[in-house]
């Protein structure tokens, strides 16, 4: 009887991967650069530095300001653990981008490549409000690497707040 049990939960497995395999198989570039960017943003959420860079090539660079990816790492790093909410304890800032925001405009060639716009904000959550910290469009380019679709270049322009984070 256990032994049924554990095979059906092995074949369930492997079913689950096999189904996640062929929904990123089989999906779209631009749902794959819709995921990429909500990725990122989700990571971002979570005080995780891997997503928020996987979404970045290692020669990204954003024009606006010439920050470099590596030169985001320390700020990145530094935000996510000075601040907390008191309360809680929690990283307090969500970045939101909404999904009908995103536009995508993919390009076939060597590599294949996106223009991407969207506007987004991270919103403060401390003590349960929510005030915007900082608004933001964001035009880009992406590519397909080998890790995926990353950002090669971006310039944004701040619409309300600051990206030193600190709520108005």
């Amino acid at each position: 009887m256990l032994k049924r049990i554990g095979l059906g939960l092995v074949a369930l497995g492997l079913l689950a991967a096999l189904v996640r395999f062929l929904l990123v198989t089989l999906a779209s570039d631009e749902t794959k650069i819709r995921w990429a960017i909500q990725d990122a943003a989700d990571g971002f959420g979570r005080a995780r530095l891997a997503p928020v860079l996987a979404a970045l090539a290692p020669d990204f660079q954003d024009e606006t300001s010439g920050f470099r990816r590596e030169d985001l790492r320390g700020p990145l790093i530094a935000v996510f653990f000075q601040e907390k909410d008191p309360a809680t304890k929690r990283f307090p800032y969500r970045l939101e981008i909404a999904d009908e925001a995103l536009e995508i405009a993919v390009t076939r060639g060597e590599p294949d490549s996106a223009e991407v716009a969207f506007q987004g904000s991270i919103v403060d959550t401390r003590g349960g409000g929510r005030r915007a910290a900082w608004a933001f469009r964001i035009e880009g380019r992406m590519e397909e690497r080998e890790e995926g679709w990353v950002f090669v270049r971006t310039t944004h322009e701040t619409r309300e707040g600051s990206f030193r984070l600190r709520a108005r």
